[in-house]
């Protein structure tokens, strides 16, 4: 029988985000479904948000711990709908995502609301590794999220979000900060600004979200999985970064993959998607040809885009 610490017996063991266990963790539930009959197990998870990997060589080997329960043979349910984006994402999603869709046989997202306007909107900025290019970059993010305060009065500081693959030592996150507490200052709004450091592996610090109760936020992918914003800024989707050089044609990939299915799902009206022009995301290079219907982007802006995604690339220079 599986038991308690004090002995009562367990009936119920519910999962959640069971794409982010040790495959032996999985292997040692499975165990447990095997051996006592009167266990009854709910697992729920999703496969492209496997955003951590393995601990060791040996976790690496196994099959994503998604892969794993089908031995059970389990009651299934495919759960397909996003309540959280407008359907413009949705659309932008399943495209960038769809030879991933298929690597995985999972099925396309389906939305949940009819809004096609507000599409996510692409933009080029300098490499974030060079500290020449530093300033420049936080002075742009600086001027779009100014413009888009101005033109959408219902925007607050809180409702916020800048995130990339990685944010710990990170010179541009750190000036991006100062020059953000800088001006929402000047705009009476106080220093309305918090930078979670969380090593980009969700392990390493416990988000506090308490802290940045009212504050534009800059965090890595991994520490604002499960969240949303009104304004999404999601930072270097640039090739060397998603997908690293070492995950390309590995196993492994899975996790640049849903870091890309991640990043651009968290946001609930307004998705600024910035990349390095030179060396672009293979998983945005790939699909250039075909993108415009479901994006606006800076450097072909679709003259029916509306005013607000007009200004905002204006006040950025691009």
């Amino acid at each position: 029988k599986t038991t308690m610490k004090n002995g009562s017996n367990v009936s119920l063991l519910i999962l959640d985000e069971v794409q982010d266990l040790q495959p032996t963790d999985m292997l040692v539930i499975l165990e447990l479904a095997k051996k006592d009959k009167g266990l009854r197990i709910i697992i729920a998870g999703d496969i492209l948000q496997s955003i951590f990997g393995g601990n060791n060589i040996e976790e690496r080997s196994y099959p994503t711990p998604m892969n794993l329960f089908g031995s059970i043979k389990p009651k299934y349910f495919m759960l397909t709908k996003c309540f959280r984006c407008p359907k413009a994402h949705i659309n932008f999603n399943n495209f960038l995502m769809k030879d991933a869709q298929k690597k995985y046989s999972l099925p396309i997202m389906l939305d949940n609301n009819d809004n096609e306007t507000d599409r996510p909107i692409l933009f080029s900025h300098l490499p974030m590794s060079k500290n020449t290019h530093v300033f420049k970059n936080a002075d742009m993010i600086c001027s779009m999220i100014k413009t888009l305060l101005k033109k959408d009065e219902s925007i607050n500081p809180g409702d916020i979000a800048i995130i990339m693959a990685k944010t710990n030592e990170s010179s541009f996150y750190e000036t991006l900060q100062y020059k953000l507490k800088e001006m929402y200052t000047e705009l009476g709004k106080g220093e309305a600004v918090h930078y979670f450091k969380t090593n980009a592996d969700g392990y390493s610090c416990t988000i506090d979200w308490k802290m940045a109760e009212g504050k534009t936020v800059l965090m890595s992918i991994h520490a604002d999985k499960g969240r949303d914003h009104k304004v999404v800024f999601f930072l270097g989707f640039t090739e060397r970064s998603i997908p690293m050089v070492h995950q390309v044609f590995t196993p492994e990939e899975l996790q640049a993959e849903s870091l890309a299915n991640v990043a651009t799902t968290r946001s609930t009206k307004y998705l600024f998607i910035g990349f390095t022009f030179q060396a672009a995301s293979r998983y945005l290079y790939r699909i250039r040809l075909d993108i415009n219907p479901l994006v606006y982007t800076s450097w072909d802006m679709d003259p029916n885009a509306p005013d607000i995604y007009k200004e905002t690339i204006e006040a950025a220079n691009l």
